[in-house]
């Protein structure tokens, strides 16, 4: 097999994996991008789940990373973590 026609079977399938992905997430009603967001979400550790580690790892704004979560948190996929108390760190 030619090195072209490795290339165009790898193409081929990567086009096909996007396909059943852009299915999938139109079943959920979601975008590839909140699947992006999920994955990232479901890999990181707890030093980099955070909305601007998310940002930086997508290339995305700010803006498109505060909505996408806010789509997410609604639809019940992420749970935004309890805001912390500053009166629990008064000495």
């Amino acid at each position: 097999m030619e090195a072209v026609d490795v290339f165009d079977l790898i193409e081929r399938m990567t086009a096909l994996i996007r396909s059943e992905e852009r299915k999938k997430c139109a079943e959920l009603g979601l975008q590839p991008v909140h699947l992006q967001v999920l994955d990232y979400l479901s890999r990181c550790n707890r030093y980099s789940d955070t909305p601007a580690a998310l940002t930086n790892y997508l290339g995305m704004t700010r803006g498109t990373v505060s909505q996408t979560l806010l789509l997410l948190e609604k639809k019940g996929y992420v749970k935004k973590p309890p805001m912390l108390q500053i009166d629990a760190l008064c000495i």
